[in-house]
């Protein structure tokens, strides 16, 4: 099985600190990239996803490993902190260290914590459920790790397309870590779709009855990252 090229812009050391507290993660529904001049700063702190069908949880901290926000770069302290000046109304913060896959994620406040909590992918982790998936991704790709929901619940049975066609996928979450569907979105409401090239990419998400959709537009991929991102239905399956 061929490992994703995971690309560091920095020389980095990550490690997960002893804290058995779980976050939860909420991006935005989309992932837009930094635009405009508007400028501000996000405090917050870096965790663990051991789970890739569990994307809006995860444990631990990380310390030492770089978030980076355009060309701002800021690094987390022994309890994961961080401090780093964003610019655009809904800036994309992506977490890189030994250890992690580059995780990018547009964040906002969790419900447990006064806190911004951000994601980084643990690597074997993630390697474990591509070798489960039985697929090998060009080492110069990226990967897209979505979760759908409906009504505050996940969504059973949707299915999703890209828009470029992906190479691979898209999978679903299964009953283990390795375990991952072709059929549709298990109890998690899960979504993994690797091998993308870099750039934009955009989503149609379709419920189990093929009645209802939603788009997710300007998904930015990068080369040997994952992007998480958060999609909903409007109305019930």
């Amino acid at each position: 099985m061929k490992r994703f090229a995971y690309l560091l812009v920095l020389p980095l050391a990550a490690c997960a600190a002893s804290d058995d507290g779980d976050y939860p993660i909420h991006p935005q529904t989309t992932p837009i990239p930094p635009s405009g001049t508007q400028t501000g700063r996000v405090s917050g702190r870096v965790c663990i996803a051991n789970d890739l069908r569990a994307p809006s949880t995860c444990t631990g901290s990380a310390s030492g490993v770089i978030v980076t926000s355009g060309d701002n770069a800021a690094t987390t302290d022994a309890s994961g902190n961080f401090s780093i000046e964003t610019t655009g109304t809904n800036p994309t913060l992506t977490v890189s260290g030994a250890g992690l896959v580059p995780t990018s994620t547009t964040p906002v406040r969790g419900n447990t914590t006064s806190q911004t909590i951000i994601p980084g992918i643990d690597a074997a982790s993630f390697d474990a459920a591509i070798a489960g998936i039985g697929v090998t991704p060009d080492a110069n790709t990226g990967a897209i790790l979505a979760t759908v929901s409906s009504n505050g619940s996940p969504a059973i049975g949707a299915t999703v397309t890209t828009n470029p066609v992906s190479p691979f996928g898209p999978f679903f979450d299964g009953d283990t870590p390795v375990n991952w569907g072709i059929d549709g979105t298990g109890q998690r409401g899960v979504v993994l779709i690797p091998g993308l090239t870099a750039g934009s990419f955009d989503l149609t998400f379709e419920d189990a009855l093929g009645g209802n959709e939603t788009l997710v537009n300007g998904v930015q991929v990068r080369n040997g990252g994952v992007t998480i991102l958060d999609s909903s239905f409007t109305t019930q399956f």
